[in-house]
């Protein structure tokens, strides 16, 4: 379960996260409605329990809010999914400051301000060099 074998290819790749309907959106000035999609680089995935649960990103989208911060996402539901296809729905969480491990291996800010958070469906970027 998680993400499967085929994800870790897409280290250091452009993902295309579009934000869902939720109530996450917080930061976002039209709270609760999602903002708009983003690309975000792709530097790591992490694992917990010996399941490969998210990754953790920086977004890099020229004129977003949230251009140049970080993002650390998780699989929602349960089952088994990839970025191309097979994507699920992911919980996201965008913050200033590069996320660092807790001790059970899940990223997390290293401050509580995180900026917004929310739930993505995430896919291969169309450019994902």
């Amino acid at each position: 379960m998680g993400l499967d074998e085929s994800t870790t290819t897409f280290v250091g790749r452009t993902l295309k996260v579009t934000p869902i309907y939720g109530w996450g959106w917080g930061g976002n000035a039209e709270a609760p409605a999602p903002p708009a999609p983003f690309r975000v680089r792709l530097q790591r995935l992490w694992d917990t329990a010996g399941e490969r649960r998210g990754g953790v990103g920086m977004i890099e989208e020229r004129g977003h809010p949230y251009d140049g911060k970080w993002v650390v996402f998780s699989t929602r539901h349960q089952g088994t999914f990839n970025f191309t296809t097979s994507p699920g729905a992911h919980n996201v969480s965008i913050t200033a400051t590069e996320p660092v491990d807790n001790d059970d291996g899940w990223p997390v800010a290293r401050r509580r301000d995180d900026d917004a958070a929310g739930y993505a469906e995430i896919v291969v970027a169309n450019d994902a060099g």
